[in-house]
């Protein structure tokens, strides 16, 4: 596709191709090319010309990821506002394309849209790597691809991207461990890794430099090790999810400093190695522990019984 790009940067400059397309749009009426199979270097242009309104580059961008994603064409000459996707003037700042049947792979000509704000393809068939490419989105908030089918490691470049608010990647086949550079992702208030399988490792004591983290979902990830006692820093931490890993050990007293927790089901360790007593102080601000008797976690301060969630969680 980088030749592609090339020859449509060419085709825009070249005035005789111009009146060519202005005269083919005219005696198409303006009506657009809505198949994938269309989209050769001319139709590129002459959707380009009837979508004028937006940044060539963030335009070219676009029609790449729907061609790469097996989708349709926009259908609006108003892109801005329809289809899902969302603008900031002249460039692309959201897109929405969740649970719209999407089955192909995300491409490098994403970094291209440098103003994007956030990319959400939740609950699709996207297949594939995330391509590093994504680090060149630096206004980037949200990142939202759960519930897919990707594969490979989450890229280095992701650790450039400082505006970043939410990851989700929750429910694909990623493998692990997370880049280290994740760990100056200082904004970032949810990182959801849940139900990736294979994922492996262990959880870094670096966590404790997520300051900002209000959730962290871990669950089904083939963590290892303890929970390190560097959570205890995140001091706006509202959710913890381990459930279904080899955690083990003892949970860390310093979880008694994160008053922040959910108090219904803000700590969740299900399914988990962990022996010995929940710590008493948790029980001031957490009345329901998520766990199983089978995890030899003892609870002498909660408030409901740890079957209750046992037939859910087993």
């Amino acid at each position: 596709r980088g030749e592609t790009i090339g020859i449509f940067d060419s085709l825009l400059l070249n005035s005789d191709a111009i009146r060519k397309r202005k005269a083919l749009i005219a005696k198409l009426g303006l009506k657009r090319m809505t198949s994938v199979n269309s989209c050769n270097p001319e139709n590129l242009s002459i959707l380009y010309m009837v979508h004028s309104g937006i940044d060539r580059k963030d335009w070219f961008a676009l029609v790449s990821l729907r061609i790469a994603l097996n989708g349709s064409m926009p259908n609006s000459a108003a892109v801005c506002g329809a289809d899902g996707v969302e603008c900031d003037q002249k460039t692309i700042s959201g897109i929405y394309w969740n649970n719209t049947q999407l089955d192909g792979t995300i491409p490098a000509t994403i970094g291209l849209m440098t103003a994007l704000t956030t990319l959400s393809l939740h609950d699709n068939q996207v297949r594939g790597y995330l391509p590093s490419e994504i680090g060149k989105l630096t206004k980037l908030q949200r990142l939202l691809l759960g519930s897919n089918q990707m594969t490979g490691t989450i890229p280095k470049s992701v650790g450039v991207l400082e505006e970043l608010t939410a990851l989700n990647l929750t429910s694909n086949h990623l493998t692990g461990p997370f880049p280290s550079e994740i760990f100056s992702l200082t904004n970032l208030e949810t990182l959801a890794i849940g139900q990736n399988p294979d994922f492996g490792g262990s959880i870094s004591s670096r966590i404790g430099l997520l300051t900002s983290l209000v959730e962290l979902d871990l669950e089904m990830t083939a963590q290892k090790g303890e929970i390190p006692t560097q959570i205890g820093k995140l001091s706006d931490l509202r959710f913890l999810n381990v459930a279904n890993n080899d955690i083990e050990g003892t949970i860390p007293t310093e979880l008694v400093e994160l008053h922040q927790l959910n108090s219904t089901s803000g700590l969740r360790l299900a399914n988990v190695e962990i022996l010995g007593p929940v710590p008493v102080g948790l029980c001031q601000h957490i009345k329901a522990l998520e766990f199983c008797a089978s995890s030899s976690i003892i609870c002498e301060c909660c408030e409901v019984s740890s079957e209750t969630f046992c037939s859910v969680d087993q």
